[in-house]
Order: C-alpha cells, then sequence, then structure tokens
C-alpha cells in the first residue's frame, strides 16, 4: 500500500469515529432552545467563510476582490432569493463566473 491510500484509509477513520463519537454523545445531551438556535447558525456562516474567502484574495499585506468571483457569487444569491432553486442559482452562478473570466 502506498503512503497516500494509507493516509487516505487513516484519516476516512479518524473522520468516521469523530462523527459517530460527536452522534453518541449528542444523542444522551439534553440541548436547550438556546443551543438548538446556536446549532442552527453553524453551517451558514461556514459557507460564509467560505465563500468570503474566495471573494476576498489576500497577496502580501492588500486584500484583492476577485471579480469574476465577486459576479458569481452575487448573481447566484440573487438567483436564489428569486427562484428559491438551488440548481438554478448554480448554474447561473457557473455560468456568470465563466463567462466573467474569459471577459476580464
Amino acid at each position: 500500500m502506498s503512503d497516500t491510500i494509507q493516509l487516505i484509509v487513516v484519516l476516512a477513520v479518524i473522520t468516521y469515529m469523530s462523527r459517530l463519537i460527536g452522534l453518541e454523545i449528542m444523542t444522551k445531551i439534553n440541548v436547550t432552545p438556546a443551543i438548538k438556535t446556536y446549532l442552527q447558525y453553524v453551517p451558514i456562516s461556514i459557507i460564509t467563510a467560505l465563500v468570503v474567502i474566495q471573494i476576498m484574495t489576500p497577496e502580501g499585506n492588500l486584500t484583492y476582490f476577485s471579480i469574476p468571483i465577486t459576479i458569481a457569487a452575487v448573481s447566484s444569491g440573487v438567483t436564489m432569493f428569486l427562484s428559491k432553486s438551488l440548481a438554478l442559482s448554480l448554474i447561473v452562478g457557473m455560468i456568470c463566473g465563466i463567462v466573467t473570466r474569459m471577459v476580464v
């Protein structure tokens, strides 16, 4: 077995075990409404952090905005808001990003 395959297997086992342990612990704990409310915002905050990292590109001491990614993110967000369709918003965002990269 190569080192890469061994690493993938070990990381897969660690990931599975951490999720299994977390699930086991959470089933035994009574979660208050305040904690439930807090946990509902975790996925959106992670997605926001990932999008902002892509839009704002640091180079040295300066931060640049990626115009193609910004246009794709805004167009995708507007499409999602208006249509409530994930597939359509992804397609519109990808098309806008690709076209903007070709033009800019």
